[in-house]
C-alpha cells in the first residue's frame, strides 16, 4: 500500500471519529439542555404554586397580628420574620432579568418561606386549642331527692363533682363545644359510668373564661380506695387533667 493512500485512509478514519464525537457532543448538549429546561420549568411551576398559597396565608397572618393583641411575642416575631422573608422573595423579581441565578435563589427562598409558614401554622393551631383549669374535684353521694352532697366515705361515693374553667382564648373559634370527662383509676382503667349517666356535655364558648360544673356518676361497686385521674377533653382533644386520692 502506497504512503499517500495509507495517509488518506488515516485521515478518513480520523474524520469519521471526529464526526462521531461531534454527534455525541451535540446530542449530550441537546439532552442537557432539555433536562435543564424541564427542571427549570418544573421549578417555576412549583414556585408559582407555592407563591399563591403563601400569599393567602401571609395575608391572613398579617390580619391575625393586627387583631390579636394578646398573641405571644414569639408568634408575632415569627409572623414578622415571615413577612420580611416574603418581601425578600418579592425583591428578587427585579433581578430575574439580570441574573440567571436569581430564579434559583428565589425558588430556594420561597421553599424556605413555605416551611416557615407551615411551622408557624402549627404553632397558631396549637395556640387556638382550648385549655381548662380544674378548680375542684369532690366525691359526692346522691340523696333520694336527687341532690348531691359531699362525702369522704369511699363506700358511699356515687359521683365525682368536677368544677373547672374553660380558659379565655381569643384565638379559639367560639361556639358550641363538646366536653367529655374521663376518670381513670390507679391502674389507668376507665371507671365505668352509671348506666344512663352522661359524662359528655355541650358548652357555649365565647372566647371568655367559662365556669363549668359536672357530676360524673357511677355505681358504688366500681369505686375503690386509691388515686383517680380526671381527664377533660374538648372536641376530642385533651384540655387538662387532675388527680384525686380517695380513702
Amino acid at each position: 500500500m502506497s504512503t499517500p493512500i495509507f495517509k488518506k485512509k488515516i485521515l478518513l478514519v480520523l474524520l469519521f471519529v471526529a464526526t462521531v464525537f461531534s454527534f455525541i457532543y451535540a446530542f449530550n448538549k441537546s439532552y442537557d439542555y432539555k433536562v435543564v429546561s424541564s427542571k427549570l420549568k418544573k421549578s417555576v411551576e412549583e414556585k408559582n404554586e407555592l407563591q399563591l398559597e403563601l400569599d393567602e396565608k401571609i395575608a391572613s397572618y398579617k390580619k391575625l397580628a393586627v387583631k390579636n393583641k394578646k398573641l405571644s411575642k414569639r408568634v408575632i416575631s415569627e409572623i414578622n420574620k415571615i413577612i420580611d422573608l416574603k418581601d425578600s422573595v418579592d425583591d428578587l423579581d427585579n433581578d430575574l432579568k439580570k441574573d440567571k441565578n436569581a430564579l434559583t435563589q428565589k425558588i430556594t427562598l420561597t421553599k424556605k418561606l413555605y416551611n416557615k409558614v407551615n411551622y408557624l401554622a402549627s404553632k397558631i393551631d396549637k395556640a387556638r386549642l382550648l385549655k381548662v383549669n380544674i378548680s375542684e374535684i369532690l366525691t359526692v353521694k346522691k340523696r333520694n331527692s336527687g341532690k348531691f352532697t359531699k362525702t369522704t366515705n369511699k363506700n358511699k361515693v356515687d359521683a365525682f363533682k368536677v368544677s373547672f374553667y374553660v380558659l379565655e382564648n381569643e384565638m379559639a373559634t367560639p361556639g358550641k363545644k363538646r366536653v367529655s370527662i374521663k376518670i381513670l383509676d390507679s391502674q389507668n382503667n376507665v371507671v365505668v359510668t352509671k348506666s344512663g349517666a352522661k359524662n359528655n356535655l355541650i358548652v357555649d364558648y365565647k372566647n371568655e373564661s367559662l365556669s363549668v360544673t359536672s357530676y360524673v356518676e357511677f355505681d358504688r361497686e366500681n369505686v375503690k380506695a386509691g388515686r383517680y385521674k380526671v381527664i377533660i377533653s374538648i372536641e376530642g382533644l385533651s384540655a387538662g387533667q387532675k388527680t384525686i386520692n380517695l380513702g
